[in-house]
């Protein structure tokens, strides 16, 4: 006798019980994560039922790994099944980009691992740098953006400075303050002088 611990429970997957089974376990479930294994599972047995959901939780954001990757399983499967649905085409050339950035990292992770020499503490510090390289590069973009900004906004304000400044006639009157900035009237400071 199999004891339990070595029961193995699950549907099998060309079953008619798996796409209504698991179109029930998706309509109660919460988290993102285990929603998107379900419409996965559904998408890697064909099933047309999938694409609805696959697609109302790859609309929903913030966009993680996980969608990008639920996304180009959704793409892969529709262009099987010959289905189509509103975002297909910019679905389609997303997940194109994301295949292309995907395996340029996995190439660069290659290329570290190998310069390593297999020493996964070297790749560590590689992969350190290379992260904090990139965050460097993002943080000059935002200074450079800042300080366009920055500039944008002071030539604002001198606008606006000279145009709220009344124009000085360039004749200083005898009660009109000193133009030394001493705050004294010009009659009782420079005009004497």
């Amino acid at each position: 006798m199999v004891g339990p611990s070595r029961w193995r429970f699950g549907l099998v997957s060309n079953s008619r019980l798996f796409p209504a089974r698991v179109l029930e376990l998706l309509a109660g479930e919460r988290d993102p994560a285990v929603r998107g294994h379900l419409c996965e599972a559904l998408l890697a047995q064909f099933c047309s039922e999938g694409v609805e959901p696959a697609r109302r939780l790859i609309q929903e954001p913030p966009p993680t790994s996980d969608l990008r990757h639920l996304r180009r399983v959704l793409v892969a499967t529709c262009k099987v099944l010959g289905v189509r649905f509103p975002e297909f085409d910019a679905w389609h050339e997303e997940s194109r980009r994301d295949g292309r950035e995907e395996r340029l990292k996995i190439k660069e992770i290659e290329k570290l691992t190998f310069e390593a020499g297999g020493d996964l503490e070297l790749l560590a510090e590689a992969l350190e740098v290379r992260r904090l390289k990139a965050q460097l590069a993002e943080l000059q973009l935002e200074e450079k953006r800042l300080r366009a900004e920055n500039q944008r906004l002071r030539g604002v304000l001198e606008g606006l400075q000279s145009w709220a400044e009344p124009a000085r006639p360039d004749r200083v009157g005898r009660n009109d303050p000193c133009p030394c900035g001493s705050g004294k009237k010009f009659k009782k400071c420079c005009l004497r002088r």
